[in-house]
Formats: structure tokens, C-alpha cells, sequence
């Protein structure tokens, strides 16, 4: 089979002027032909008899103006009923090319196979759009398909059409000055882009297989699957959609509000969570299941936006949500605000008038809120200072005027803006008002105590973990009285079970008999630091034992403080600057620690950007190569910039998204070796906590260095960095002082290795080595937790995703099934309800960390699991009643191990870990 057939030659720009003569005829005759038929016509007919004229003259046109007539049959809003009725036409009943026509096509691209391909071809259309048409068929094996079929003469049509369009363009805007401030070149240009590749069906394949994994096991939105061993730029293959057509969404026995809400969320969906979208979502790219569920097909318009315009249009819409309206108009104006080739400061009167329309609109209107009335306004004020929306925006809208046309059809009384807000919503870390108000009473009102701490706290305290987190805010932090085991007492005397274990070092259970000992008898000896002692020997000796491949250790005294210590080792070693991190791996607080760690994310997902949060130098980010884990691009990337490179870092088991990719980190590992720069992994969440010596033993990938945190002090401030010999010394004396200013990496710190973390230290990771059995224990707590809360969630019907590795597990309310990377999972979770489900849990009596992986250990009992289960079931009963999820039908359930869509860039891998003998290992 031909892979590709003849390409088309460009168009030249002045391809349109043979065109102009039989444009001016065409237009000339139907003007006149109209004109007469309407003026004979009854007046209750004259609208369909005007459009009847208008759809011939504008099949008559060519494929670019029929595409302007199917967008405006969705306008109902701006487009009499009759001519609408008429234009709905151009949807799917233009004429289709001929019969010999198709039946060459498909001798060209599949050649003496044809009839081994199809067992049977209905030549008849079943659909003829402005570009292309589609047929029935039957593959060989059966299975029933949609083929489509590119239309004669439609690439060379559709280039002279843009070319025209753009000269009329040009023209009226130098011929006609008060037509200048509308900028109507650049906005043709934007427009342009996207129709200028339609007639390409290989292009359009891919976009809908990109659109089909977003939307993975939603709800209700279904995209077709595609073929793409018997698709070529000329046709494609397809899954048969033997629903109904949305023209008839009438005979659908579903509610017309469900239909609407399902339609625009599946639309928001797209926009808000995946970035990539459907923009010409009319009727006739949208079929309709018995139950409700909608379909979309036809993908040859697809737009997508950047991370950093996702990033602007949340904060916008957020502002909106909270109504401050002059932020919000500074945020419309920094991220989607063009003036006119210049880049300058917007005047000083420019915001408050958006600031106007955003209130009139947002605010006192948002029930009768329209996309069209929106940009209305707000194009009236650019006007006047010689600005424009900017293209990524225009996309945005085109999409939403076509979907809301169709939606306001289906539900007159369908509230734009009220729907909108559920994304808002979920996309920010955030508690709405409603749920603010309903913990404000719950969790406030028999808590005096906790109430009083927080009030006193707020007059002297900055606390950056827990009391005043940044991006995450815990609204109603607890103030706990004792800890032990697995639970916590607040000063209220309630009594919760825990499940952060304080953020992974209380793995043993809180005040565990051999580590609170241990530091009495280091208390009772007296707190050493900046000193020797026999704790800090006992425990460096253990750490390098329990490390294939590492000969030393140095501590500090945090996880953070570990990185930044590996970083400097690398740059003496290397005598370069650079690292390289992978997006949304988190390696502390230090400032390339924050680089792309979480929340905020830039560029393509193979290829990210670095970016930071406020504070960090941008020479920093500047000085960070970001990758993306799982990726083989990523070992590509590497290869690039090599000559800069003083270490790659990485979560081996990122926590979370609580799984591994082996192959991935054997590649790595790989790849560092053939290039020569360091690898390093911060184990400092998994070291000892998945299994006796972290994820590096269960893949068999050994690293240069390994970062470790506070398990390894028992839970008491402490951190290090154990490795190969030749990158420890780069912080060790070498006894010569010049040679070690010149040559070293000078690293210090006075409480590092004290006495009293020592000993918790050694007392905790001797036990885990004694005691291999928790290992096996915390593995199977946390595989039937997560079945167990999986089942709880299906019973429910609720989309929900979970997964568990070794004690630790993640989850999620999210519309698509197991993510591949952790901008992923971050941008599908419904951030919204999972906020809320932490507080829900503790009215059941259970500690879930907001916004936040979570972590068993080993004082964890079945009692507690089934608490866990319990409490998760009663919370979602009254998350439903309150209304969180009434957006969405049930889901589909992606569970723990679910397949995931291959992805061609992706390396292929089981994410599941070996086992692991730890008996082997403990003697």
C-alpha cells in the first residue's frame, strides 16, 4: 500500500486573480437570483428561501466558505432560524465528488490489495462535508468502519480560496481606514493557519488519536479509534459511529439539559484539562448515544494551547470565580492582550474598562453570560487602543461560540458561565465558598482548641508545611496533642488515624519502642554536634551497606539540604553548572530544587521548559535542563547538551505518581554512562520506605549518588547523600587548603550528624534490616487498601483513579485513567474534590494529607485499613449529596495497573517493580 499519495504544489498568492472574474459572477448571480426569489416568496418563507440561495452560492464558493456557513448555522443567537435550518445543510449533505472518483482514490492507495482490505465498500456517502466525505465499509476481518475520503479538487480549491480571502482581506484593510483598528490581516492569519492543513487526513488521524488518550476513560466523551496501517493523507480509517447524528438530538432519550451540560463539560474538558480541542464542535461533528453519551468525529479542525496559556486562562478564570475583577483584567491583559506590533505597558485606562466589562459580564450578567457578548464588549475597548485578543485566545473562542451555538439549541436556558465555573473550580487548589462554609461549621464549631491555636498562630507564627502552605493552603490544619502508632490526638481530644507518617519517615509508626530509646539515651548522654561519635560512624556504615555500589556517606540535615549537596559534588566533579531534573520530580526547597517541581508547568510534555515560582534567579532556571521521565526524548536531550551538563537527578519512583518505570531508569542509567555525567536519585520519600536499600534495589539500577531524607534520622531532621567514592571527596579535605578552595566543593553544617538523630537513625534502618518481613506486610496493606477503595469508588460510579507501590499510594477524582507523567496527573485531577475529600475523611477519623501523596507503616493494622474504607465510602456518599460531582455520570474505573495508551515517543514498560528477596538482602 502507497503511503502517501501526490502532495499538492503551494499555492502561490496570486493564484487568486484567474478566481476573481468567477467569483464576481457567482456573486453577481446569486445576489440577483436572491434577491428576486425572496421578494416572490411568501414572508413566513423567506428565510429558508434566502438560505436556500445562500448555501448553493456558498457550495458554489468552495470549500473555505462553506466552512463559513457552517459556522454560522450554529449561531442561533445572531442568525435568523429559517436560514439557520438551511445552513445545517452544509454540515454533512454537500455534494460528494463522484463515485469513479473515490474508487481511483482507493486504487492509488491501495493498490492490488484493496480487495483484501475491504470485504465489502458502500460507494454511496454517508456524509459530505466541505473538505471531505465519508463512506461505509467492512474491513476483512469484519469489523464495520467509517472511511473518509478527501474530495476532488478540495486542496488546490481550498489554497486559492485563502489566497483570495487574504488579498480581499489586505485590501479592505488599506482601502478602508476605519476598518484598521479591526487588524482583520492578523486575525485572517490566525484563522488561516488552522484551515489551510484540513485537506491533510494523516495530520488529521494524529490529532484525533491525541484527542481519543486525553479524554482516556471518560465518563461519557468518546472519539472514534483510527487505523493507521490503511490510512494515508488522502484517506482515513476509522471506527464505525452507528449513533445518532446531533442534528437529531431530539430523538435521543436523554434530557436536553443532560445532553447540553454533557456537551459543553466534554468541551471544558478538553480546553481546561488536555489542552488540545475539537474547534468545530457543530452538530455535524457530534453524534449522540442512547444514554447520553457524546461522540465526536471529524478532527480536521483540532486546536491546541500552550501550558503557559492554560496557566493564563486559569488564572483569569479564577480571578473571575472571586470576583476581582481588576486582577482579573490585568490577567487578561498580561497573557491574551496584542497591541498592534508594539510591546508596551497597557494605559492606564485600558484596565479599568476591562476591569468594567469583566464585572458587567462575570458578575451582574453571568447568568445570561455569552462567549459573543463577552468578546463583544471587549473588542469595542481594545479597539480603541490599538489592540487585539491574541491568537491563542481566538482559538479558544471560535471553539467556544461554535460548541455554544449548538449547546444554547439543545438548552435555551443553558447557563454558560455557571458551567464554566466548574472548571475554575477543580483546576485550583482551592475551597469554594459553598465548602468553606459547610467546614467552616463542622470543623470549627466542636474544635475550640484547634480554633484557638490558629488564631494565635496566625498573630506570630509562620508555618510553611502545615498552618500557611503556599499554592496548597490547608484552611483547617490540625494541632496535634500525642502521636503514637498509627494515629494522631489533636488538642481536642480527637483521635485520627494517619496517613502521612509524617510525610514518609515514621515508617516504623509513631514513637516506635526501639527509636524512642535510642534518642532517650542520646537526650541522656548529652546532644552532640560539630563533634565526633560513635552514632554517626554506626550509622554512615549502615547506610553505605545497605547501597550497591556506594563507599560513603555525608549527612546534613534535610532532604533538601542533600540535593543541594549532590549538586555541588557534580559541579566540582565536572566543573560544569547544569543539571538536569525531570518536570515535576521534587527535590526540596532549594532553588533549583524548585525548578518545575510541581504546580506550574511549560512547553511541550516531551520537550518542557523550566520555570519557577517567584523568588528563584531566573540565572537558576536558566542553569536547569528539564526532562520528562519516561520519555526516550529525554535521553536525546541529554545527548544535546551534554557539554553543560554537571548531573542528571531524578525521583526513581516518583511519589506522586507512585510507580516506576524500570526500563526507563535502566536506559537512564545507560545513557549517563555513555555521556559521562553523574546520575543522582533522590530517594529521599522511597530509600528504606519501598524497600530495605530504595527503588534502586528493586530495578537493579545503581546511581552515583543517592540523596536520602528524615527516615534515615527516625523521623528527626536529617539528610544524606551516600555514593561512589571519587564525587564524595570532591567535598572531603584533601589536606592541601588552596587546592581545596580551587578544586572542592565546600559543604557544612553544625547540627548535621548530630548524636541524637544519629541514633534514631541507626535504630530505625537496623530494625528495617532485622526485620524484612514489614516490607512484605506494608506491600500488602497497601495492595488491598487500594483494591478496597477502588471497589468503594466503583459502587459509587464515580471516575476515580488510585495506585499503590510499596507503602506508598496516590489518588485521584480525574475523568482519565492511570497518567503517564506528572503534569498529567496533575492537570486531570479534580483539585476541587480531592481538597475536600481530606476533610471529609477527618470528620470520619482519618488524617488524608491535602493535595498530597499518602503513606502506610507498619503500626497501620486491618482495623485501621477497614476504618480507612469505611470512612472513604461515608465521605463519598456526602460529597455526593453536596454536589461535587454533579457534573459527571458514573465513570469508567481506571484502577492500579490499567493499560495506557501507547504513546510512539514513549518507551514501552511494565511499571510494576520486581520483587525483591529482601532475607537476601537483610543478611
Amino acid at each position: 500500500m502507497s503511503s502517501e499519495t501526490t502532495v499538492s504544489q503551494p499555492i502561490p498568492f496570486t493564484w487568486w486573480l484567474p478566481k476573481l472574474p468567477r467569483v464576481v459572477a457567482l456573486s453577481t448571480f446569486y445576489l440577483v437570483a436572491g434577491t428576486v426569489a425572496v421578494s416572490r416568496a411568501r414572508p413566513v418563507d423567506r428565510w429558508n428561501v434566502a438560505g436556500g440561495h445562500v448555501v448553493r452560492y456558498l457550495i458554489a464558493m468552495g470549500p473555505l466558505w462553506v466552512k463559513l456557513g457552517q459556522v454560522l448555522a450554529t449561531r442561533w443567537d445572531i442568525v435568523p432560524p429559517g436560514l439557520i435550518r438551511q445552513l445545517r445543510r452544509l454540515h454533512d449533505d454537500c455534494p460528494p465528488s463522484s463515485t469513479a472518483y473515490v474508487n481511483d482514490v482507493l486504487r492509488r492507495v491501495y493498490g492490488d490489495s484493496l480487495d483484501s482490505v475491504f470485504d465489502s465498500f458502500n460507494f454511496k456517502s454517508l456524509a459530505s462535508g466541505s473538505i471531505a466525505q465519508v463512506h461505509h465499509a467492512t474491513l476483512a476481518g469484519g469489523q464495520e468502519v467509517a472511511v473518509k475520503i478527501v474530495k476532488s479538487g478540495v486542496r488546490e480549491s481550498l489554497a486559492a480560496d485563502l489566497a483570495l480571502a487574504r488579498a480581499l482581506v489586505t485590501l479592505a484593510h488599506w482601502l478602508a481606514p476605519p476598518l484598521r483598528r479591526f487588524h482583520l490581516p492578523q486575525h485572517f492569519a490566525e484563522v488561516s493557519q488552522l484551515l489551510a492543513t484540513q485537506a491533510d487526513l494523516n495530520r488529521e488521524r494524529r490529532d484525533q488519536e491525541e484527542v481519543r488518550n486525553g479524554f482516556g476513560e471518560h465518563s461519557f466523551m468518546r472519539v472514534p479509534r483510527t487505523y493507521p496501517n490503511l490510512s494515508t493523507r488522502d484517506v482515513l480509517v476509522m471506527e464505525f459511529v452507528d449513533e445518532t447524528p446531533g442534528r437529531n438530538w431530539r430523538s435521543v432519550p436523554v434530557a436536553p439539559e443532560t445532553l447540553a451540560h454533557r456537551m459543553y463539560y466534554g468541551l471544558c474538558t478538553m480546553l481546561h484539562l488536555k489542552g488540545v480541542f475539537h474547534a468545530d464542535p457543530h452538530p455535524g461533528n457530534i453524534f449522540f448515544t442512547a444514554d447520553g453519551d457524546v461522540v465526536l468525529v471529524d478532527f480536521g479542525l483540532v486546536g491546541r494551547i500552550s501550558e503557559d496559556v492554560r496557566w493564563g486562562l486559569s488564572s483569569f478564570f479564577f480571578a473571575c470565580v472571586h470576583r476581582r475583577w481588576e486582577l482579573a483584567a490585568e490577567r487578561l491583559s498580561r497573557h491574551f492582550v496584542k497591541t498592534n506590533g508594539k510591546v508596551t505597558p497597557p494605559p492606564d485606562t485600558l484596565l479599568p474598562e476591562l476591569a468594567d466589562i469583566l464585572r458587567e459580564h462575570f458578575g451582574k450578567d453571568a447568568d445570561q453570560w455569552t462567549t459573543f457578548g463577552f468578546l463583544h464588549a471587549t473588542g469595542r475597548v481594545l479597539e480603541q487602543y490599538d489592540a487585539r485578543l491574541r491568537a491563542s485566545f481566538a482559538q479558544i473562542a471560535v471553539m467556544l461560540l461554535t460548541g455554544e451555538g449548538f449547546v444554547h439549541e439543545i438548552d435555551p436556558d443553558f447557563q454558560v458561565w455557571k458551567n464554566a465555573r466548574i472548571f475554575a473550580d477543580r483546576s485550583s487548589p482551592f475551597m469554594s465558598v459553598e465548602l468553606t462554609n459547610r467546614f467552616d461549621r463542622t470543623h470549627w464549631r466542636d474544635r475550640p482548641r484547634s480554633r484557638e491555636l490558629r488564631t494565635k498562630a496566625s498573630g506570630h507564627l509562620v508555618a510553611q508545611n502545615h498552618l500557611d502552605r503556599l499554592i496548597v493552603p490547608s484552611q483547617y490544619p490540625i494541632f496535634v496533642k500525642h502521636a503514637q502508632a498509627s494515629r494522631l490526638q489533636d488538642e481536642d481530644g480527637r483521635t485520627l488515624i494517619d496517613l502521612a507518617s509524617g510525610y514518609g519517615p515514621q515508617i516504623l509508626g509513631y514513637a516506635h519502642p526501639a527509636v524512642t530509646e535510642a534518642i532517650v539515651r542520646a537526650v541522656r548522654a548529652g546532644s552532640l554536634n560539630g563533634l565526633g561519635h560513635a552514632a554517626e560512624v554506626a550509622l554512615a556504615e549502615e547506610l553505605t551497606g545497605a547501597f550497591t555500589g556506594a563507599d560513603l556517606t555525608v549527612f546534613s540535615n534535610s532532604g533538601t539540604e542533600a540535593a543541594m549537596q549532590a549538586f555541588r559534588m557534580c559541579r566540582a566533579f565536572t566543573g560544569r553548572n547544569r543539571v538536569a531534573k525531570f518536570e515535576g520530580h521534587f527535590h526540596g526547597w532549594s532553588d533549583q530544587g524548585l525548578v518545575s517541581s510541581s504546580f506550574r508547568f511549560s512547553g511541550p510534555t516531551t520537550r518542557p521548559a523550566p520555570v519557577a515560582p517567584y523568588g528563584v534567579p531566573s540565572s537558576t532556571v536558566g542553569d536547569t535542563l528539564v526532562l520528562q521521565y519516561g520519555f526516550t526524548e529525554s535521553l536525546e536531550r541529554l545527548r544535546e547538551h551534554v557539554e553543560s551538563l554537571a548531573c542528571v537527578i531524578c525521583e526513581p519512583m516518583p511519589a506522586a505518581m507512585a510507580s516506576c518505570d524500570v526500563e526507563f531508569l535502566r536506559a537512564l542509567r545507560t545513557c549517563c554512562d555513555e555521556i559521562e555525567v553523574p546520575l543522582v536519585f533522590d530517594e529521599v520519600i522511597t530509600g528504606f520506605r519501598v524497600a530495605y536499600g530504595g527503588v534502586q534495589t528493586l530495578a537493579g539500577v545503581e546511581p552515583d549518588l543517592t540523596c536520602l531524607g528524615k527516615i534515615v534520622g527516625g523521623g528527626l531532621p536529617c539528610g544524606a547523600v551516600v555514593g561512589r567514592r571519587e564525587l564524595l571527596d570532591m567535598v572531603r579535605s584533601s589536606g592541601d587548603p588552596f587546592l581545596d578552595y580551587e578544586r572542592r566543593g565546600l559543604i557544612s553544617g553544625t547540627q548535621s550528624g548530630n548524636s541524637i538523630v544519629c541514633a534514631a537513625g541507626h535504630a530505625t534502618i537496623a530494625h528495617l534490616r532485622d526485620h524484612p518481613e514489614i516490607y512484605e506486610e506494608l506491600n500488602a496493606k497497601t495492595a488491598w487498601l487500594v483494591d478496597s477503595l477502588t471497589d468503594v469508588a466503583a459502587a459509587h460510579d464515580l471516575p476515580f483513579f488510585i495506585r499503590g507501590t510499596g507503602s506508598i499510594f496516590n489518588l485521584r477524582f480525574a475523568d482519565s485513567g492511570a497518567p503517564d507523567t506528572v503534569r498529567e496527573h496533575q492537570q486531570g485531577s479534580h483539585f476541587k474534590a480531592n481538597i475536600a475529600l481530606a476533610y471529609y475523611m477527618r470528620e470520619h477519623g482519618v488524617y488524608m494529607p491535602e493535595l498530597h501523596f499518602m503513606l502506610l507503616n507498619a503500626a497501620h493494622t486491618r482495623d485501621d485499613l477497614q476504618t480507612i474504607t469505611d470512612a472513604f465510602s461515608k465521605s463519598l456518599k456526602q460529597m455526593i449529596a453536596d454536589g461535587l460531582f454533579s457534573a459527571v455520570r458514573p465513570a469508567r474505573l481506571a484502577a492500579c495497573g490499567a493499560p495506557v495508551p501507547s504513546r510512539s515517543s514513549k518507551t514501552r514498560h511494565a511499571r510494576r517493580l520486581p520483587p525483591v528477596d529482601m532475607s537476601t538482602r537483610a543478611s
